[in-house]
């Protein structure tokens, strides 16, 4: 088990929190303000960059960046089988990262002593941030969530390629997210034919931050046309399309989940892996 630690004020002693607004950890006495990571600046936004509007020249659409279609061939299908999203979490991990999957493989229920009062808890070795039940205040592992810092890169696992810089925090309770995956199943049934999804639902369930990007599009796509008729050409423009950067979701199952509000798009960052938010490795040039 890594070595613990309180989130704790340097100056007073006192319990520190998250504060997302300004992007800190706060003292809950003293209020003495320590960044999440030394010289962080504000993030630019990933949203709305290429939202430039179209010009029209001489009637004519101005168009940049546009993509001709083309048939797919079969490989550029792989990902759309719906077998991804049946497969069990150490079979997706062992896909993705097998230094995370053997951690979560050899994942332990440990002991917790609270630096704060005292106190022992369960909890898993796979976790980083932990709240004491008896006195409340918040614990994590030591060099990954001190005030200062806090490396996101640290957090994400061995081999992460995609390190979010913003994320959708979760604000679902577990009986809703269970009612409304059940809602999906029965709306789409031949979507999730052949598997016995409600009892995955009811007991499989768990919580994790997905890793998603956005792209704005622009196709042309030419239709021929009948007997002696030209050709048609068609120009689509999408934008704020989200798409996986990982097989745990596949692209049809993408498009039944729109829309998303990405009015709640944040700064990925500690708050956002308090509870029972999971990292199951750490950095591959951290460990022994």
């Amino acid at each position: 088990m890594d070595e613990m630690f309180a989130i704790k004020c340097q100056n007073c002693g006192g319990p520190m929190y998250s504060h997302q607004a300004k992007r800190s950890f706060e003292c809950a006495y003293c209020g003495a303000v320590v960044p999440w990571q030394a010289d962080t600046g504000e993030p630019k936004s990933a949203l709305g960059i290429r939202h430039a509007p179209l010009t029209v020249v001489d009637g004519l659409l101005k168009l940049t960046h546009v993509s001709q279609l083309e048939r797919p061939e079969d490989p550029d299908w792989y990902f759309f089988n719906s077998h991804w999203r049946n497969q069990s979490v150490l079979e997706h991990l062992l896909w993705e990262d097998r230094g995370t999957a053997q951690e979560f493989q050899e994942a332990t229920h440990v002991s917790i002593p609270c630096p704060f009062c005292g106190a022992s808890f369960e909890g898993e070795s796979t976790q980083r941030v932990f709240e004491c039940p008896s006195c409340g205040n918040k614990i994590g592992v030591a060099d990954l969530l001190k005030p200062g810092t806090f490396s996101k890169r640290l957090t994400m696992g061995v081999g992460a390629e995609y390190v979010p810089e913003q994320g959708v925090s979760c604000e679902i309770s577990p009986q809703q997210a269970r009612a409304n995956a059940l809602q999906l199943v029965r709306q789409y049934p031949d979507a999730f034919a052949g598997h016995d999804v409600e009892d995955a639902i009811q007991n499989d369930m768990m919580l994790f931050y997905f890793p998603m990007a956005l792209a704005d599009l622009r196709m042309m796509a030419s239709f021929p046309g009948k007997g002696l008729s030209k050709e048609t050409l068609v120009y689509y423009e999408v934008l704020d399309w989200a798409y996986p950067r990982a097989n745990y979701l596949d692209v049809r199952l993408m498009g039944i989940l729109e829309p998303w509000d990405f009015a709640k798009v944040g700064p990925f960052d500690p708050a956002m892996q308090e509870g029972d938010f999971r990292v199951v490795s750490v950095d591959a040039s951290t460990k022994d």
